[in-house]
């Protein structure tokens, strides 16, 4: 059985299909299981220090930009290479990228240790209560730092070598064990860069199988050695990936800067539950951008396809999906907005340190930033599908708007404004939104009114509508649960009429489902 079960993995290695099902299948149970380790965990360390350890996570993050994103650009070239039959070339190419990774890992690792005072002065991690050494846990992730640098050259390099299934089932088995690992050192009160030393112990493991599965359906492929540093290479790389090296920062700035400016202006005590009460919108987030996992291959073949009437095909894709995001992800902020205070109350409020249900105010400008980001997601996708020229529009805008985002939430922070924290990542998605939606509407020269109607104007006004009703229901009646249900019905209703969901369109839908289905 187990001779079989490995026979039929090393065939289906590179199945598509089965890597989504994997993937969307770890996805959904890792969303889930993180709802019981995060209770876990912050029951075994208490608010404060867990409130530190996941804006010292944030930090940490961070430091994975360290790549500068050139190991996509070494997934794009490898991928060339073994398309145009260039293994040799390949591996000279690969040599090269070992080199500069290898440099790139030191120099961040390094930075990110010498830096560690500044860091810790700026933030206040020594004000957290149990964390222990601030030198041993920032030294701990500086050799995380490292890891992940190399993992991103190996992860990609096991990309382009089409072992797509793989991967999934080990990595979810081992995030699962860091984190029981995890749970069991903050039982027995181990400081906090102890319990953070399992992750970095998963960091190597997850590096080293990854070259073992590179070795076995590319061996040429796998070697560490030899080590080059080669000027041209690096410069190739360096403008292959700047653009997407732009979206990553700026993407790192929208998810992890919070989180710190939380830690910072209002104490370790509150970061819980400012992470907590966006739980359950990151959650709904990942379900709605699913569809475009599923659906930009698709499209993105229909873009770059010479075929006369393919670009037509393609818009009308990209207007089905946004009308999709667009309504699900209103519908999913609706639905956050009513039930959030009774997700609280069941997931924490028994908890051994129960962590409250933000303000409505709070929770609100969550609310917001699930819709907003929801529906402007798919023109910031075909933005970077559109050619090189879509490429440097999507680095540039990311990149600003999280600039821009930065800085309105240092001026809440400054104020003591927490809802502004949030409400300034609203505004900055929202801004995103307009200019790649601006970019998408003259590619497919189409009406920039409607595309912003559905993306920008109708999430944030009924959104806020709906969060404005809220705020005057306590949901202790029928009668009160009654109102809620009937106006957030209609404001569904409003929102379907906007975005152009008729009877007709939802019928051919159903219609496609049950071919589907029935394997027609």
């Amino acid at each position: 059985m187990l001779v079989k079960t490995i026979q039929w993995l090393k065939r289906e290695r590179s199945s598509s299909r089965l890597a989504l099902v994997l993937q969307l299948g770890s996805r959904v149970g890792s969303s889930g299981l993180a709802l019981v380790w995060s209770r876990l965990l912050q029951g075994a360390m208490g608010s404060s220090l867990y409130g530190g350890y996941l804006s010292f996570l944030k930090l940490a993050s961070l430091g994975g930009l360290g790549d500068l994103g050139m190991g996509g650009a070494v997934n794009y070239r490898l991928a060339q290479y073994l398309g145009q039959g260039k293994e040799r070339e390949a591996v000279r190419f690969l040599a090269s990228a070992r080199g500069l990774f290898l440099l790139l890992g030191l120099a961040m690792g390094a930075g990110f240790a010498l830096g560690a005072p500044i860091l810790n002065l700026g933030l206040r991690f020594d004000n957290v209560p149990g964390l222990g050494s601030t030198g041993a846990l920032f030294g701990m992730a500086a050799v995380a730092v490292m890891v992940s640098i190399f993992s991103s050259y190996s992860a990609n390099v096991n990309y382009a070598c089409g072992n797509l299934v793989w991967p999934v089932i080990p990595g979810f088995l081992l995030a699962q064990m860091g984190l029981a690992a995890h749970w069991l050192l903050a039982r027995q009160g181990f400081p906090l860069w102890v319990q953070y030393s399992p992750y970095v112990l998963v960091a190597i493991i997850t590096l080293l199988l990854t070259r073992l599965w590179v070795r076995e359906s590319h061996p040429q492929f796998a070697a560490w050695l030899p080590l080059e540093l080669d000027t041209r290479t690096g410069l190739a790389l360096f403008e292959s990936s700047f653009w997407v090296y732009l979206c990553s920062l700026g993407n790192k700035i929208y998810t992890s800067t919070d989180s710190l400016l939380v830690l910072k202006s209002f104490g370790a005590n509150q970061v819980p539950m400012y992470e907590f009460n966006y739980r359950a919108c990151e959650l709904s987030l990942f379900v709605v951008t699913t569809a475009a996992f599923v659906a930009f291959p698709k499209i993105a073949r229909l873009l770059a396809s010479p075929t006369p009437g393919d670009r037509e095909r393609a818009q009308a894709e990209a207007q089905k999906l946004n009308q999709f995001q667009s309504f699900f992800g209103c519908f999913a902020a609706l639905g956050y907005l009513a039930l959030n205070s009774l997700f609280m109350y069941v997931w924490m409020g028994h908890a051994k340190e129960p962590v409250p249900a933000a303000s409505i105010l709070l929770q609100t400008a969550f609310a917001m930033n699930l819709a907003v980001t929801a529906c402007g997601d798919s023109a910031i996708q075909i933005t970077g599908r559109t050619g090189p020229a879509g490429l440097r529009m999507m680095g540039m805008a990311v990149g600003a708007t999280g600039l821009l985002n930065l800085g309105l939430s240092l001026i809440a922070a400054h104020y003591q404004f927490m809802a502004g924290i949030a409400f300034a990542t609203v505004l900055s998605q929202a801004v995103l939104t307009l200019i790649t939606a601006w970019y998408v509407c003259r590619y497919f020269r189409a009406p920039l009114g409607n595309w912003v109607a559905r993306s920008i104007l109708a999430p944030l006004v009924l959104v806020g509508i709906a969060g404005w009703l809220r705020s005057f229901l306590v949901l202790n009646s029928v009668g009160s649960v009654a109102v809620l249900v009937v106006g957030y019905a209609g404001i569904l209703l409003v929102l379907a009429r906007i975005i152009g969901i008729t009877p007709a369109i939802i019928q051919a839908e159903v219609a496609m489902l049950r071919a589907m289905v029935k394997g027609k």
